[in-house]
This record gives C-alpha cells, structure tokens and sequence, in this order.
C-alpha cells in the first residue's frame, strides 16, 4: 500500500480505487460502542471497542493500526518498512522507517541512521545534553552550559563552547566564529572573508573585493559598501536612509516608517509602515493594514480583510488552480481544480472546516464529512490518530459507490458497499446486514439477538433469547 493510501487510512478516507469489493462479510459483528468488527473500503478488518476509545486495523498486505486512545498509536507496514509508535502524544514519538530510527520523548530525541551496524547516531536532550556521532565518524559529548562539542546541529557543522556565554566557537564549512561573552564580542574568519564585533559599539563583515557592511552605536548607524559596482547604502536610524542597487534608489525617513523606492523595473512605497504598503513590478501589492489588501506575484494572487481574520489566496499552476480561504479561526476553505487544456475545469479535490462544529473533506471520488472537529488546525495526523474520533460524534465517508455513515461511536451505523452488499444497526433495537446476494449471507437481529434471522450459502437459521439457534432449511429464490 502506497504511503498516500496509507495516510488515508488513517484519516478514514480512501479512494474507490483501492476499494476491495465487498465490505460486509457474514464473520462481522456489531455490539454498538461496546465492540464491534467490519471491514474499512480498503479491506481491512478493523476492530473497535469501548466507543473511540480502542481500534484495529489490518490489511491483507500486513500493514497495521492500532490505537488505545488518547495513551497509544501505532502504524506498521510491511513493504516499506515503516513503523510509527505515539505515546500520549506529543510526548513521546518512535519511528523507524526503512534503516533509520528515530524516537522523542519531550525535548529529548535520539536518531539512529544506520540500523543495522554501528554508524552516525545523536542523542540530544535539549538545552542539556548532546552526545553522538557525526558523519565523518567523530564522536561528540556536551553538557550545556559547562561545556563539549556538539556536532551537525543548528546548521553548523560543530560547535565547542565553554561556561556559555563566556566562550564559543563555530564551525560552518570553511568558516570559523569565535564568541566571547556572547553576544557582545565575536570574530569570524574564512578564506574570503572576515567578520568581527564588539557588539553594540562596532561591527565589520567584509566579503574581499566584493563588498563591507558595518555598523556603529547598532542600531544607530549601519552602512554597505559594493567595491564592483557603486551600489551601498546606510540607515541613519530612527532619522533617515539611503540604498542604491543598480538602477534602484530606496530612500528612507524615519525607517521603517516610510520608505520610497524607485526604479527601472518596480516602484515601492511605504507611508507609514505597515500601514499603507504599495509595489508595482515584480509584484503588485497594495495594503491598507489591518484593514485590506491585496497582492500578486508570478502565479499567485492573496488578499486579506480585517488582517489576520480573513485571507484568501489562489495560485494559478499549469494543470490546476488552488483556492484557499481562511476566516480565523472559524473556517478554512480549500479547493484544487483542475484545468486541463481541451477539458472542462473539474474540481478534484476540497476541504472546509467550520470549527469546532464540522469539516468535509473530498479528494477524487472519496469524501468524509464529519462533526464535531475541535482541532483548529488541518489534517494534523498523530491528531487524526490520537485524538479527533475521540470527539467525532458523526461521521460520513463515501469511496465511490462504497459509503459508510456512523453516529455516537456506533449507537447507529449504516455502510453500503459498491457490490451491492450492506449493513444497518440502531445499537441496540435492531440490526442487519447481507451480502450482494441476500442468499450468500443475509442477518437481522432484534435486541442485539434476543430474537433474529441468518441465512448463509443458501441454509437459513433462526435465533431466540440470545443463545438458541434452530433451522437448517435449504432455501431458493430471494
């Protein structure tokens, strides 16, 4: 199973591509939100108990779900492979996928590279504790602030310190920091250039025979200075500033406050910052903030309202065209259509939210509309997992012709497969459920069996006070 089908999985919402016929079969059983067994579109035997509260799936493919909600999760599966273990997340993590471990517990995580032999590894629980070993085969210890080498971390290669902030050294490729009494005194070298400060009072980057940028009394006076062209600039803050790049001049006046840039190619005004903002070129944008506006760069257009309540977007791409609207933190709304030279514009795919009451999501044939949805967020997965059918009181899922509608956990369940074949319950008044054939496998039942009917391959039975059975009557026709 793909890792897209797998993910869907999850999220209760699979394509009818991947749909495995029939979905009733006479081995299922259904006790409301006490226990219950059927099979999900895909195939897979699923076994839940205890309402939202436990689950299990397995596909015929050996891929695994497990869930003991909100304590456990785990996702296994076989060709990848890739297992995934939540503890009461987002405490603790473990994940391996193919070679490679990794595990988190709070701030502390551990990553294995090379399962099996001895190779790269970290250990870290951060800010403390950092031990491991790099990719070049050296090891590293640190115990923050006392002092070590950390290898690979932040972005740079090493980093060696001692009674931090007192002394510090980094390493990024070819280039060498020096820290002492971070952040106040600091001196980089490398073959190209050289970098120091004495931080406020005075500071020099230099990149040789390209360019130097300084700054004096930061943030007072900063200046650039390119040795191949005559652009530069400097900023005089808070009074005024001046930058020319190419033909660009950019002017300000109590920066960032207000701003004018003029050029060939784009034209910027800032009056005051952030509140009226205008650009022509290489993108168009006029804001009046917090109230209105509205840009536009290469294929995307996005404009707000009453800025961060209501945003919308649209990204035009050679295929398709995404729509995205937010109105914080009440609705989302997304919408992918497709549109193909010489065909009609079809939409392929959307998602709305109008938290916390419902969400509906479709991709292709399949869809699920379901309420309540508490999370704020979109399709978080160790939350899909974890945590939202704990408060999915309905919940609606089509694959094709396949569709599946459930209410309270179970107290009512209603599921048709593309075969033809279904199943109804009213846990627990009534159930029924029969294949495509009602004389391969048909079942009712009153009271949860105080009183019911089977028929399986064609022999009908009878079913009284729960435990009696009676009949082995050959039947024909309907």
């Amino acid at each position: 199973m793909s890792n897209r089908a797998t993910c869907l999985l999850i999220l209760g919402l699979l394509p009818a591509s991947i749909s495995m016929g029939q979905v009733v079969s006479s081995k299922d059983y259904d006790y409301g939100p006490i226990i219950s067994r059927d099979r999900t579109f895909d195939g897979s035997v699923r076994y839940r108990a205890l309402g939202p509260l436990w689950e299990r799936q397995k596909h015929a493919d050996g891929h695994t779900f497990t869930a003991a909600r909100p304590v456990f999760a785990r996702v296994s599966e076989t060709n990848s492979p890739r297992i995934l273990k939540e503890i009461v997340w987002p405490v603790a993590t473990h994940k391996i996928f193919r070679n490679e471990s990794y595990w988190r517990v709070l701030t502390g995580f551990g990553h294995d590279y090379e399962l099996d032999r001895e190779s790269r590894y970290k250990n870290h629980l951060i800010p403390v504790f950092f031990q491991g070993e790099a990719s070049d085969g050296g090891h590293y210890f640190a115990v923050f602030p006392v002092g070590g080498t950390i290898r690979e971390f932040l972005g740079r290669d090493r980093i060696s310190f001692a009674l931090f902030p007192l002394y510090a050294r980094t390493e990024v490729n070819e280039s060498v920091s020096h820290d002492v009494l971070w952040p106040f005194v600091s001196w980089t070298t490398r073959d190209e250039g050289s970098r120091w400060r004495v931080f406020p009072f005075y500071g020099q980057a230099e990149y040789y025979g390209h360019w130097k940028k300084r700054f004096v009394m930061w943030p007072i006076w900063t200046s650039a200075d390119f040795e191949k062209t005559d652009d530069g600039g400097f900023i005089f803050f808070p009074v005024t500033g001046y930058s020319r790049v190419g033909e660009e001049r950019t002017y300000w006046l109590a920066p960032p406050f207000f701003k004018w840039l003029e050029g060939p190619e784009r034209r910027a005004v800032n009056a005051p910052w952030p509140f009226f903002q205008y650009e022509s070129g290489e993108q168009d944008k006029l804001y009046f903030w917090p109230v209105w506006g509205a840009r536009e760069k290469g294929a995307t257009k996005s404009g707000f309202f009453l800025w961060p309540v209501f945003h919308a977007s649209e990204t035009t791409l050679p295929d398709r065209r995404l729509n995205s609207f937010r109105a914080l933190p009440f609705v989302y709304a997304d919408k992918t259509t497709s549109i193909e030279q010489d065909l009609a514009a079809e939409v392929t795919a959307r998602y709305f939210k109008l938290w916390p009451l419902v969400s509906y999501r479709r991709e292709g044939d399949a869809s699920r509309l379901r309420c309540l949805e508490l999370w704020p967020l979109k399709n978080t997965a160790p939350v899909e997992r974890n945590f939202a059918p704990l408060w999915t009181i309905y919940n609606r899922t089509r694959a094709g012709e396949n569709y599946e509608t459930e209410l309270l956990w179970g107290i009512y369940r209603n599921k048709k497969g593309a075969e033809g074949d279904r199943a109804f319950s009213v846990f627990p008044l009534y159930s029924r459920k029969r294949a495509a054939s009602a004389e391969e496998f048909s079942k009712w039942n009153v009271l949860a069996g105080l009183f019911g009917r089977e028929v399986e391959d064609g022999v009908r039975r009878w079913r009284v006070l729960y435990f009696l059975r009676f009949g082995n009557k050959k039947v024909s026709g309907k």
